[in-house]
């Protein structure tokens, strides 16, 4: 079926979803840190709303499940504004004095280990028997 969806973002710190057609909010939800929503994308493949925040967060809300799928904290800059180009799975996120680019990658599971307090210098890995 064709679906037109009209996407809204607020000084209320929400980010709404609605039918174009009837008007009616099909999702909503609220900044998860309490702060503005600056900039979305919708990844229409996948169903899901790209949002991005003044505190550096990026969350990926997807349509048809109403939940956020990823949030993120990526920088202590404002993310102003998000990009998401379909054909190659990127997002260009434009922060006050620069500009991320990062690919979207599904189904693969990562960690993150912080485990120095200062900057990491050096790092080599060992292949594991899968």
């Amino acid at each position: 079926p064709m679906e037109a969806f009209v996407f809204t973002l607020s000084f209320d710190q929400k980010f709404k979803t609605l039918d174009s057609l009837s008007g009616q909010v099909i999702f909503e939800e609220s900044n998860q840190c309490g702060v503005v929503f600056n900039s979305l994308a919708w990844d229409s493949v996948n169903q899901d709303v790209i949002v991005v925040d003044h505190k550096g967060n990026i969350g990926f809300y997807n349509l048809y499940m109403e939940s956020c799928v990823v949030w993120r904290s990526l920088t202590k800059d404002p993310l102003i504004q998000v990009v998401y180009e379909p054909l190659t799975h990127r997002v260009l996120l434009l922060s006050p004095h620069v500009l991320r680019i990062m690919d979207v990658v599904r189904g693969v599971k990562f960690s993150e280990l912080n485990e120095h307090t200062g900057p990491v210098v050096a790092m080599a890995s060992r292949p594991t028997p899968q």
